[in-house]
């Protein structure tokens, strides 16, 4: 849901950190939850995944951050005002299939953290990875108990 909005809105420096971030993502979390399915399950296997995730992910952070840094300052600045809503494309977001559900999960993980959202904090991204979980998972349940029509 996050990575289907960034196209129209972000620098295309920060869509091609974000995509190749996701490419390497998305690899390790197939074999991640392969070997995970074997011991744990639901909401275990969710935390699980995003741990793992975000630890991989702040590796990259960090090496981004050391490697080009000019680079990563623009990056992350970009991605902290679409987080906060301070980016001018992301009141328009609001009005996108999903966006009004993603701005409500932010506000809420905000007032969790306390402030704003950071990209480069990983307890940041946990928390957001989680409250959308979450939502996903409650989405899917209510989905379930709705009997379809004639």
């Amino acid at each position: 849901m996050l990575f289907s909005v960034f196209p129209p809105i972000l620098s295309p420096r920060s869509f091609a950190f974000l995509t190749e971030v996701g490419a390497a993502l998305e690899t390790s979390n197939r074999l991640y939850a392969s070997a995970l399915r074997r011991g744990s399950s639901g909401s275990g296997l969710d935390q699980a995944l995003v741990y793992a995730e975000q630890e991989q992910l702040q590796r990259y952070v960090n090496l981004h951050q050391a490697q080009r840094p000019h680079q990563w300052a623009h990056t992350r600045s970009e991605l902290n005002a679409f987080l906060n809503e301070h980016y001018a494309g992301s009141i328009f977001c609001r009005w996108w299939a999903g966006m009004g559900s993603l701005s409500r999960i932010l506000r809420k993980v905000r007032k969790h953290v306390g402030g704003e959202l950071d990209f480069a904090n990983e307890y940041h991204r946990i928390s957001i990875g989680l409250k959308l979980i979450e939502y996903i998972r409650r989405e899917d349940a209510a989905a379930g108990c709705r009997t379809p029509g004639p």
